[in-house]
Formats: C-alpha cells, structure tokens, sequence
C-alpha cells in the first residue's frame, strides 16, 4: 500500500481531525485558529486497482475551500493538472442562486515526493499578483507547494515538525519528532492504522487454513446430492452399452 493510500486514509479519518486540523493550520497559517473542518471525499475510489492513476486528493471546507494532493511521481501536466483542481473546485461553488459574491477562496496544497519548482525553501505559495508591482489581485487563487525531497529547516517550526514527519522512515527520525505532541498522536495513528491493515490482510488466509481443514465441507458435495448424481451415471453407462 503506497503512502498517498495511507496518507489518504489517515487525513481523512474522523477520528484524526484534529491531525488534518494541524498540519492544514502549520501550511496555510490561518488568521484565525480552524474550528469547523468538513471532509468533503472521506471516501477512497471504489475500484482502486493502481493507486499511482487514482485521484487521492483529501478535500476540506473550512472558511476556504482546500483540496490537498499528495503525488509520488512527477509528470509533464502536473502543473495544468493542479490548476484545473483550483478551477474545478473554485467553479463548483457556483450553484443556482448563488452570487459570484458568495464565492470563496479556493486553495490547491500539493505534498510531492519529488522537486517541483527551482526554488530553495521546502514550502512555497504562489498567488494572483501583477508582474511589476507583485500587488495582489485576489485573494481567492492560491497554490502551496511542499516538496518532501527538500530539507525543511527554513521554514517555521510546526511546518518542518510535519515535513519531518512526511519524510520518517527510520526510528530515529520518529524519534526526534515525539517532543512534538501533534507528531507523537500522528505516529500512534499510524501504527494503529497498520495493525488494523495487518489484521484485515491476513483474514484471507485464516479462512483458506479453515477451509483446508474442513476440506470435505469446503469441496465435495454432500452425500445426499452424490446419491442423487448416482442413477444418472449408471443410466448413461447402461445405453453406452446398447
């Protein structure tokens, strides 16, 4: 199961809000702290054959509409492709009745597994902004971008603390992170989460082992039906001899 899989299911999770509720907070630095928090696709694909095509964006309705995309492999439309979530979300507001007043801000976090930008800081944020002046247009068009090859120490702390935990993969680097007290609660719901995968993998066999077990039950028909089988055969065997 890959990390965008995990990731997904982690965020998502009503009992990780306050999870999700953290790291949105360290990426977007809310003026205001984010009390209601909506999970808008809870759900993952019902076909999910190959994770790497599946769309496993977490979407989120605070005072801003959020769609948050982890991406492991970089692709040539990835940049179009982030637009046209902004796009889709942003337009999707716009139901009948509704004035173009009434819209929000929508905002696009991207968390990859790979360089994005030329940039040197792990978290950058582009905006709507004139060329000469970089006065800003709107306020409703933003992009985060998070690059986990990057080394994070530039930006603050309760973003770095969630890149080092995006980047784990040793126990030193949990570890370090357990003073954080949001780190120590993401960790604990990692591995409850991987218990829970563990016993749900291994229920497949437990009933292949009953099944072999139990091999009459699970293979060969009962003795009643095999009786009834039986004068069809002798039947066929008496006019083959005719």
């Amino acid at each position: 199961m890959s990390w965008r899989v995990v990731f997904k299911m982690l965020f998502t999770a009503e009992q990780n809000r306050d999870l999700l509720r953290s790291l949105l907070t360290a990426i977007l630095e809310p003026p205001h702290p984010i009390v209601d928090l909506a999970v808008l696709n809870p759900a993952l694909p019902k076909n999910l054959v190959d994770d790497k095509a599946a769309v496993l964006d977490v979407r989120v309705r605070l005072a801003d509409l959020v769609d948050v995309e982890m991406q492991t492999q970089s692709h040539a439309a990835l940049r179009p492709r982030l637009l046209f979530y902004w796009a889709k979300l942003y337009a999707g507001q716009l139901k009948r009745g509704v004035r173009y007043d009434g819209l929000r801000p929508a905002v696009v976090v991207l968390l990859a597994d790979f360089r994005v930008t030329e940039l040197d800081d792990w978290h950058s944020v582009f905006e709507l902004r004139d060329r000469k002046q970089h006065a800003l247009f709107s306020e409703h068009v933003t992009l985060h971008v998070l690059e986990r090859p990057r080394h994070p120490e530039r930006s603050r702390a309760s973003v770095v603390n969630w890149a080092r935990f995006l980047r784990a993969r040793s126990p030193e680097d949990w570890s370090a992170l357990m003073s954080d007290p949001d780190m120590a609660r993401a960790k604990a719901a990692l591995e409850d989460f991987s218990r829970r995968a563990q016993r749900r993998s291994g229920s497949p066999k437990r009933a292949t082992s009953r099944c072999r077990t139990t091999r009459a039950s699970c293979t060969t028909p009962a003795p009643r039906a095999r009786r009834r089988a039986e004068p069809r055969v002798r039947r066929r065997a008496r006019s083959q001899r005719c």
